[in-house]
């Protein structure tokens, strides 16, 4: 097929010179704009914004900042749990020392109080 046969084809569906031809050929231009214009907004509104692949690495992002600040959490009152569990163990030390003190002292004080009633002569 030649040039010349080929825009003699492509002549066939230009419109006639009338106005009347062309205002036709224009409103049919016009619908058929239209009709992709409404096409292309249907397809941009489906369309995903960000890609699937961002949005994921958004909520791991997220996530991870979760999972930090909940280590973060319960680090600190773990260190608050030891530092209880840590003065108890003093105040129980000092307590057992308390009371092993006493007892060693309970003897001598049986016998003392058994020679000031007269018990033991």
């Amino acid at each position: 097929m030649t040039t010349t046969h080929l825009l003699l084809v492509l002549a066939e569906f230009v419109p006639q010179s009338t106005p009347l031809g062309m205002s036709s050929w224009l409103v049919d231009g016009a619908a058929i704009a239209a009709v992709l214009l409404l096409v292309l907004n249907i397809v941009q509104h489906f369309k995903r914004k960000p890609p699937i692949e961002a949005e994921l690495e958004k909520l791991l992002h997220l996530m991870r900042a979760e999972v930090n600040q909940l280590r973060h959490e319960s680090n600190s009152q773990l260190n608050d749990v030891r530092h209880e569990i840590g003065g108890a163990h003093q105040r129980i030390d000092l307590f057992t020392r308390d009371i092993n003190d006493k007892m060693q002292q309970l003897p001598g004080q049986v016998v003392d109080l058994l020679n000031k009633t007269g018990a033991i002569r």
